[in-house]
């Protein structure tokens, strides 16, 4: 059975975050995205234990679940550039499998550390 309520409150402390992020972004006229930077926000509070991840679990799986319809405005919004698809198709289709190998990489070497991280803070425990 979905708890509504919990499931509100979740998403609701989920939108601070962003809108929190956004309000800096703006404030300070930053060039990164408020997104981007209540992300930050969130996984501080998160590493820091000011929040638990069981606080957000229900909201967050919620929303991973349901990722994939976040990007159909974006992909609607494509549609817009067709002549630029046409003339300049390899191009960009090269760049974006470039850029995604990239973050790709990074990903694993960034997990990679977090687990060596994790094991080094593990054994510093014991």
């Amino acid at each position: 059975m979905f708890k509504f309520y919990p499931f509100v409150l979740q998403l609701s402390v989920l939108i601070a975050f962003w809108a929190v992020g956004s309000a800096i972004q703006q404030v300070f006229h930053l060039a990164v995205s408020g997104a981007i930077i209540g992300l930050l926000l969130l996984l501080v509070a998160l590493l820091t234990g000011i929040l638990k991840a069981q606080w957000i679990a229900t909201a967050a799986g919620s929303m991973l679940k349901h990722l994939v319809l976040f990007f159909i405005p974006c992909v609607v919004g494509l549609i817009q550039y067709h002549d630029l698809f046409m003339s300049h198709g390899l191009q960009l289709i090269v760049t974006v499998l470039l850029s995604t190998l990239c973050v790709l990489v990074v990903t694993a070497y960034s997990v990679y550390l977090g687990f060596k991280l994790e094991a080094l803070f593990t054994q510093a425990k014991d």
